[in-house]
């Protein structure tokens, strides 16, 4: 099968299209470095601008212009009618130009996520985001992000640097494996509870029993609301093979790990 790139196509220079077989792009406009993955249709008149990024399986059709650095995520539906028909009130088929095209207008930087529907006639403001399965009806302002059917404004985009703030409760102490001997809990006045360990030779792991990663020592006692929470970086080697993660969800696990080291 060759080409489905129309002739009419503007192509600007190092534009990426993977599988041009598997698109089909007519009469539209696309700017330098964009990339286009397979199954997308771009129809007559679409404007892409630069540093593009098409997923697979995107409908963009006439009247929709995108900016500069937009990522359209897969399976994104853009629409430009209102009040779609497939005949007339005689019962005709609509042919092209028949109906009212609806323009629709992406700013730059912004980002859509996966099946998102973008009902035509709107703006998506220049670097803001709309959530994964969203369906937008109004205009969505710039920075921002929106989510929902239909899509409503939750609060500013969240960046690419981001990240989930850590708990300030939790404490983390790092022990060398090989060091740990007797672990006991010791509370703190502000409900947190220090890990104290002596050092010593660590017990021999059991022959016996699955296959498990051995036990770094880097964990994080946290009380809350009189909740015990044990996490580990690794799962227990002890002779009664419990998985630390399984079983570390009460303090009493602390008592086991100083146990099973021996007295």
């Amino acid at each position: 099968m060759g080409s489905m790139i129309a002739p009419d196509v503007e192509l600007g220079p190092n534009v990426v299209v993977h599988h041009p077989d598997q698109v089909n792009l007519f009469g539209c406009k696309v700017g330098d470095n964009c990339k286009i993955a397979s199954f997308v249709e771009i129809q007559r008149g679409v404007v892409l601008g630069r540093n593009v990024k098409i997923e697979p399986f995107v409908f963009i059709p006439t009247g929709v212009t995108i900016e500069d650095g937009v990522f359209v995520g897969p399976h994104v539906c853009f629409s430009n009618d209102r009040y779609p028909s497939a005949v007339d009130d005689e019962g005709k088929l609509l042919e092209v130009g028949d109906w009212q095209v609806v323009p629709t207008l992406v700013r730059r930087r912004a980002s859509i996520g996966a099946n998102a529907t973008i009902i035509c006639g709107i703006t998506i403001g220049e670097g803001a985001m709309v959530g994964a399965g969203a369906t937008v009806t109004h205009d969505v302002p710039p920075d921002s992000l929106v989510v929902g059917n239909p899509a409503r404004l939750v609060g500013p985009r969240p960046r690419w640097w981001s990240r989930p703030p850590r708990r300030a409760r939790e404490r983390k102490l790092e022990l060398p494996s090989a060091s740990i001997h007797r672990s006991h809990p010791e509370p703190r006045s502000d409900g947190s509870v220090r890990v104290c360990t002596t050092s010593g030779p660590r017990p021999a792991a059991a022959p016996s029993g699955p296959s498990r990663m051995p036990f770094t020592g880097a964990f994080n006692v946290a009380s809350r609301a009189g909740r015990w929470a044990w996490a580990s970086s690794g799962t227990d080697t002890g002779e009664h093979g419990h998985d630390a993660r399984r079983d570390g969800r009460r303090l009493g696990v602390l008592q086991d790990i100083s146990e099973r080291a021996g007295p």
